[in-house]
């Protein structure tokens, strides 16, 4: 919650009621404790996801794949916004553990999606300006969601209650446009 640095082991050991020399015996260093946690991370949101995913009706279209690969994604951060604020966390600075993440946290479901589209499959798959901008819009709106309503609260206005915890109609009007976002910066409607 506060971040790699700002954090000693013997507050995580003492948090989860262990011993630090415990702890160090067992991971033997802060970096090996961050990655088992983080890879822990990844299975859950992993699964998540997949979960989510396995709900969507007959997928048809390349259109339709991405609208309910995304909208798995934004469900499953809502249910583990952990996995969000890791990447969020993480990404604000180049590091080993950003190298970590950037290689091994990458949902699934994404990689083995097929479209037809080789296009939007390259968009997707490869670090792009579409991936980045897609995926950084869909993780804000989901995990910075608590402080979009603490801001509307300490402004006075009425707090956007389908903001937080998203409700399935707004995640579903964000991975619309999400959808739409992609697809015109392909050259498709």
């Amino acid at each position: 919650a506060r971040g790699f640095d700002s954090v000693a082991v013997q507050e995580i050991a003492a948090a989860a009621g262990y011993k630090h020399s415990l702890v160090m015996y067992h991971f033997g260093s802060k970096d090996r404790l961050w990655e088992q946690a983080a890879e822990q991370l990844m299975r859950r949101f992993d699964q998540l996801h997949r979960e989510h995913f396995s709900k969507a009706p007959k997928l048809t279209t390349d259109r339709l794949k991405l609208r309910h690969l995304l909208l798995a994604f934004v469900l499953a951060l809502r249910d583990l916004p952990a996995y969000g604020q890791i990447l969020l966390c993480e990404g604000m600075q180049a590091s080993g553990r950003l190298l970590w993440l950037h290689q091994r946290f990458f949902p699934s479901a994404f990689v083995e999606t097929q479209f037809k589209d080789a296009k939007l499959t390259k968009a997707l798959k490869k670090v792009s300006l579409q991936r980045s901008a897609l995926v950084g819009a869909l993780l804000y709106t989901v995990v910075a969601a608590p402080q979009i309503a603490l801001s509307a609260k300490q402004d006075g206005l009425e707090s956007p209650d389908e903001i937080f915890p998203i409700s399935p109609a707004m995640a579903e009007r964000l991975v619309d446009m999400m959808t739409a976002f992609l697809f015109s910066q392909l050259g498709k409607q």
